[in-house]
């Protein structure tokens, strides 16, 4: 127990079914999986397509995943470029959880934070390292040495490697991809979950919490209990907010990007939503320094240069 942080063993993630495969993307030159929205279960039903939650995009490697909010089970959808033949493959593999799943997100497409809810009410965060298969797609990008507080000034680079050196078809790989489970987090202080982003540097968590609409920081090595960073009595429009992702901009550093959840189709289909509040964390030491509230016209004004998005909000 690290104050007041439950931390167990790691253990393997079970995996409910095989590989589900065989969708030839060849055809297609520009996936996007639009704006990434947390699923919704309100038209009654199983979750149907554009319920994906995507999690990560790139030319080789696109990620996403299913879950019916407060089921237990969490699915993680994978679309792979195969350099071989230019076609892009589907796959899909789904993991068993203990606990109902309220949100999933991921630093890189091989580490998920999983969101959930024990039985007793209490709020479980689940870290999921997803082992390396041969013939798939990889991910790496460094995590930081440094604790939250310090400055870190390195930019890992962020690589995708093929396992092995050649493209495999996921229905002739070995396994489908398990991996270590760690919770980072157990606990009724948290108040549930409506969304959270990833520090790109693997220190933290940012969590907007579904009871009181707080902007709450969770240290993923468990060094410190969760901190409310902001609250609706410091930026009231946080009760507005649905929304946070991380970026990179070239002059002001890290950011966080948090936005409402109320589409404004009337600015065109580049304005994702109508108002924003930005953080600035100026020498990415994992402090927040600064904020501004800006309308959707004003963030555009702005003219961010972004050196990274990590995301797609």
């Amino acid at each position: 127990m690290k104050n007041g942080m439950a931390v167990v063993a790691l253990g393997a993630i079970a995996a409910l079914g095989a590989w589900v495969y065989g969708t030839d993307h060849s055809s297609e030159v520009d996936r996007d999986p639009g704006i990434a929205v947390a699923p919704s279960d309100s038209d009654g039903g199983a979750l149907v397509e554009e319920d994906e939650y995507p999690l990560f995009v790139s030319t080789e490697l696109s990620q996403g995943v299913w879950y019916q909010p407060s089921g237990t089970v969490v699915t993680v959808n994978t679309t792979e470029y195969d350099p071989a033949n230019g076609a892009f493959v589907d796959s899909s593999v789904q993991y068993a959880t203990s606990y109902k799943v309220n949100f999933v997100t991921a630093r890189i497409p091989n580490e998920l934070y999983v969101f959930g809810t024990k039985r007793n009410g209490d709020d479980v965060i689940e870290k999921w390292d997803l082992e390396e298969i041969p013939g798939a797609w990889v991910a790496s990008r460094p995590p930081s040495a440094l604790p939250i507080g310090t400055p870190d000034p390195s930019f890992p680079v962020f690589s995708l490697t093929l396992s092995g050196g050649s493209f495999i078809d996921p229905g002739s790989r070995i396994a489908s991809p398990v991996g270590a489970r760690e919770e980072i987090y157990l606990g009724s202080a948290l108040g549930g979950v409506l969304y959270a982003a990833v520090d790109p540097d693997g220190r933290f968590l940012l969590v907007l919490d579904a009871a009181a609409q707080r902007l709450v920081q969770v240290p993923i090595d468990g060094s410190s209990a969760p901190s409310v960073l902001f609250d609706s009595t410091s930026i009231p429009e946080i009760v507005e907010m649905g929304c946070i992702a991380p970026r990179h901009e070239a002059s002001l550093g890290r950011m966080y990007i948090m936005t409402t959840s109320r589409r404004d189709d009337s600015l065109g289909p580049e304005s994702a939503y109508d108002a924003r509040i930005v953080f600035f964390d100026y020498d990415n030491d994992g402090n927040l320094d600064d904020f501004t509230v800006q309308t959707y016209a004003q963030f555009v004004a702005s003219d961010y240069s972004w050196s990274e998005t990590y995301t797609s909000p």
